[in-house]
């Protein structure tokens, strides 16, 4: 039996779903607790002690989905519009289109239209945008694994993201390998819950009298490659959407995140947060790119991708042309992505966290508020308006 099960311990489980999956016997089932997360419960009178959900669990079986990586790249998609509308490089967005090409499948995390974020299955090239771009939140991933399963058993070409614990569940739970799968695992800083992401968006709401119809944690399309926060509205009672760029509401969300106080308590234990991968990709920023590779253009994002297996240097081969693509190495990117090392610490500010944001949201979010908002809404509002003007942007990046 999972180790969870046993012990009760919350830090003993991902939430990823591999053994909810995997138990024909219906034993086990989700429930969520009271910090937001899916947790596995067992209904004894089903179970048969196949042990079946032992040997899918990722966080009992870490070990066996790791592999070192073979190639390391700084990359940029050369296809600029989908580089600016990605969060780092854009280089999601070329294996996807090349899985999408190649008549495939890709599956990855999108919101639904109660902004509740979900792992999709997407066929169409056209719906990549519903899964492009970083999202903080940890994805329901119920019933997707089935599927998944499903598509190969059919022989078509699957290509599956997610944080590594994700990645590791699908693979266990599919028990063998297959040639159609290609997978691709997230450098992961943690997961908040959807109920801690809610407390922020339904705070944003009220105080703005909106609708939600769209969130983006990382827009570059006024700050560049950065931490900014936007979201896509309706005024209550009207259908035109428009968009608010900089909001204290949502830069106190990232703040928390950043903080790692909002993180599953399993994140802190990750056996995933190392140089060994279980991806055939993995995929980051490459932060403080500039330290190692001074003649890369890096304004509108860089990628760091780590090939890990034969089947990630094929696709890569196939694809390469797509990118402006540079070698680099483990310890330059490792030294800029402090989750290739370890996972992140549990501050001592987690154990009250979640109670607070549940029983007083909104002292719990002012706790995160910029308390320089003003000047940094004045800042960013001065910037937006220079970059709307080309000429003058062009000369104050000529300038720097």
């Amino acid at each position: 039996m999972i180790d969870f099960i046993l012990k009760k311990d919350s830090s003993l489980c991902c939430g990823c779903g591999a053994c909810v999956s995997v138990c024909a016997h219906k034993a086990l089932t989700f429930h969520i607790n009271e910090e937001g997360y899916k947790e596995p419960v067992l209904d004894e009178s089903a179970c048969v002690g196949c042990g079946l959900c032992d040997s899918v669990c990722p966080m009992m079986n870490a070990g066996k989905t790791l592999n070192k990586p073979k190639h390391v790249y700084a990359a940029i998609n050369n296809n600029v519009e989908t580089l600016k509308v990605s969060s780092s490089g854009g280089a999601f967005s070329v294996i996807a289109e090349h899985v999408l090409m190649n008549n495939g499948v890709v599956y990855g995390a999108a919101f639904d239209g109660t902004m509740t974020l979900k792992h999709v299955r997407i066929t169409d090239s056209e719906k990549l945008g519903l899964l492009r771009g970083s999202k903080y939140i940890q994805s329901d991933t119920e019933g997707v694994f089935r599927r998944v399963k499903e598509d190969l058993r059919n022989g078509t070409l699957v290509y599956f993201v997610g944080v590594p614990c994700q990645v590791a569940g699908l693979k266990l739970f599919l028990r063998k390998e297959y040639d159609n799968l290609l997978t691709t695992d997230i450098v992961c800083h943690g997961v908040p819950s959807q109920k801690m992401f809610n407390v922020f968006i339904d705070a944003f709401r009220k105080r703005r009298g909106v609708e939600v119809v769209g969130y983006k944690f990382r827009d570059k399309r006024v700050n560049g490659w950065s931490c900014s926060s936007s979201s896509s509205c309706k005024k209550v009672g009207s259908d035109k959407v428009f968009d608010i760029y900089f909001d204290k509401t949502l830069n106190a969300y990232m703040n928390a995140f950043l903080s790692g106080s909002i993180d599953r308590e399993s994140c802190y234990k990750c056996p995933f947060a190392t140089k060994d991968r279980v991806g055939d990709i993995t995929l980051a920023d490459y932060w403080g790119v500039k330290k190692y590779h001074r003649d890369l253009n890096c304004r509108n994002g860089v990628s760091l991708v780590l090939v890990n297996t034969d089947k990630g240097r094929d696709l890569f081969g196939e694809i390469q042309d797509d990118f402006n693509l540079t070698p680099s190495r483990l310890e330059w990117a490792a030294a800029e992505n402090p989750n290739l090392s370890h996972p992140t610490s549990r501050p001592k500010g987690r154990d009250e966290a979640f109670k607070l944001a549940f029983s007083n949201s909104e002292e719990y979010i002012e706790r995160y508020s910029d308390k320089r908002h003003f000047m940094k809404l004045m800042k960013f509002t001065l910037k937006r308006h220079v970059k709307s003007t080309p000429w003058l942007y062009e000369l104050l990046l000529k300038l720097k």
